[in-house]
């Protein structure tokens, strides 16, 4: 009764006197006045958003992670994808492959399906990952529809990841037929120096056989020449010793003819004659010979002279064969080097190819379809709170609303 007075007090005085102010107190009273309505209310209000909840169908999250394939690594270490996170969106956004997933699914999950559906992509700001989520209260269905999807973008840039995989399979097999080519000239080069090698060795071998049977013959003729010297000297020794015995013959025949004639004048003085013409004719025979011995001499020295020259020359001939395979044998280690250069640069060529090839990679499904552990929707806790709150602000405005009418009833009734 007081608070019924003192309210209705305040409102003649607000009627009569002028005063519109509100105070706390009022707001206050007013509320205590309609207590049980406005926790009624309230009570009611989140009884029925537990019960909404409660009966609403549990809305769980299909959740995957992808990240689009990498086409190329380039020498500074950058990644080249084979398409773009923000394509890839739209692919998916645009429903390209609903249909597609449609067919997939309706065998096994029966022909009430959804016409579309409603996936979610998220791209995290400075990065290339793609965050793809399906909301659905069917898990089987859903993760299904997520697998579906994976793998129709996976069949999708499979096919160009196979297109590039093959061309640099063909560029590797034509880069290693080439390295192939270079080892065998490599080989065969090789073979040229060992075969250079082996002519080099025979033909020396030969030179310096010459050589050898040349010098045997120098000998040999040397020990001509000695030989025949000797048979001068022995030949100059006997023309001494008959030169002597002639002298000593013409000296006793001198004397003999200083003497009486006799009979016997007439023979010894033939005799005598006769001896001296044939030690003379010796002489002569053997003057004969030794000039035929020097010439023989002459002739065996020519042949050392010769033999001699044409060592020379063999010799020289060989040197001039080393250091003409030498040249050769060097010009082609240097075409080896050369060779070995570019097989170097070849093979370094074909890693660098494998190591692109192997690079490339299809869609990568970082994180498979996974459903939430717990429900996305309805969110329980969170219902009956808000059901809570805005039963609150409801009865709060319902109670002042109620508390104007029964005022203006009550100055009905005064006037």
């Amino acid at each position: 009764m007081n608070e019924n007075r003192s309210v209705e007090t305040r409102d003649y005085e607000t009627e009569h006197f002028g005063y519109d102010e509100i105070e706390l107190m009022d707001i206050l009273l007013i509320l205590w006045k309609w207590r049980y309505l406005i926790i009624g209310g309230t009570i009611a209000v989140a009884v029925m958003a537990a019960v909404y909840s409660f009966l609403s169908p549990k809305v769980y999250n299909i959740r995957t992670v992808m990240q689009p394939g990498i086409l190329n690594i380039t020498e500074q270490g950058k990644k080249i994808y084979i398409d773009s996170p923000n394509h890839i969106k739209d692919i998916i956004d645009t429903g390209t492959y609903d249909s597609e997933i449609l067919k997939s699914i309706e065998v096994s999950h029966g022909n009430d399906l959804p016409k579309s559906f409603e996936l979610k992509v998220k791209i995290p700001k400075k990065s290339n990952i793609l965050s793809i989520s399906y909301e659905t209260s069917d898990v089987p269905l859903g993760l299904d529809v997520v697998q579906n999807l994976n793998h129709l973008l996976l069949a999708r840039y499979g096919k160009e990841i196979d297109y590039y995989q093959k061309k640099y399979d063909m560029k590797i097999h034509l880069t290693a037929t080439k390295l192939t080519k270079l080892n065998n000239k490599i080989l065969q080069t090789r073979n040229d120096i060992s075969s250079l090698e082996a002519e080099k060795e025979e033909d020396l071998k030969k030179m310096d056989n010459k050589i050898s049977t040349l010098m045997s013959g120098i000998e040999a003729k040397k020990d001509q020449v000695l030989n025949l010297q000797k048979r001068i000297a022995d030949i100059d020794l006997e023309i001494g010793r008959i030169s002597q015995h002639t002298d000593l013959l013409v000296k006793e025949r001198d004397a003999f003819l200083a003497t009486k004639k006799t009979e016997s004048y007439v023979l010894s003085s033939m005799i005598y004659t006769n001896t001296i013409q044939q030690n003379i004719n010796y002489l002569n025979s053997l003057r004969d010979s030794t000039n035929d011995i020097n010439n023989q001499i002459y002739e065996q020295n020519a042949e050392i002279q010769s033999f001699e020259n044409t060592i020379k020359d063999l010799k020289a001939q060989k040197e001039s064969v080393k250091k003409q395979t030498k040249y050769k044998i060097d010009n082609l280690e240097s075409k080896i080097k050369d060779l070995e250069s570019e097989k170097g640069y070849t093979v370094q060529e074909i890693e660098v190819m494998q190591f692109q090839r192997n690079s490339i990679q299809n869609l990568q499904i970082l994180q498979p379809p996974e459903s939430s552990s717990h429900p996305i929707r309805p969110r329980e806790k969170l219902n009956v709170v808000l059901g809570a709150v805005l039963g609150l602000f409801f009865t709060i405005f319902l109670s002042f609303f109620l508390e104007y009418i029964s005022k203006h009833k009550k100055q009905d009734r005064i006037s």
